[in-house]
C-alpha cells in the first residue's frame, strides 16, 4: 500500500491522477481542519472513485454529528483514523459499519 495526503481545502485532481499513475492506491485526509464542508469531502470522494483510490479520514468524536458513518460511507470513505476520545464500543461500531 502506498498512500498520500490531500488537504480538503486544496484538492487537486491532476495531482491525484499523477499519484495514481505513480502507483499510489490510498488517500489520507483530515476532517479536523477549519471550514471543512460536506462538499469538500464529496469532491474528494468522487476523485478517489474515478482514480480507484481508497480513502481514509482522520476524525474526532465531535465531528460525528456533522459526518455520521452513513454519510462517510456515501462519500466513499473506506477507513477511519479515530482520534483520542472515542470509546472502545464506538471504535468497534465504526470498524463493523465501514466493512
Amino acid at each position: 500500500m502506498l498512500g498520500f495526503s490531500v488537504f480538503l481545502n486544496n484538492i487537486d485532481a491532476t495531482y491525484m491522477h499523477n499519484m495514481t499513475d505513480a502507483g499510489f492506491s490510498d488517500v489520507f485526509t483530515s476532517l479536523q481542519l477549519p471550514d471543512v464542508t460536506e462538499a469538500h469531502l464529496a469532491r474528494l470522494g468522487e476523485l478517489c472513485a474515478v482514480n480507484h483510490l481508497r480513502l481514509t479520514v482522520d476524525i474526532h468524536p465531535a465531528l460525528f454529528e456533522q459526518f455520521p458513518i452513513e454519510k462517510l460511507q456515501a462519500f466513499g470513505v473506506h477507513q477511519l483514523r479515530l482520534d483520542d476520545g472515542f470509546s472502545i464500543s464506538c471504535r468497534l461500531l465504526a470498524l463493523f459499519l465501514l466493512v
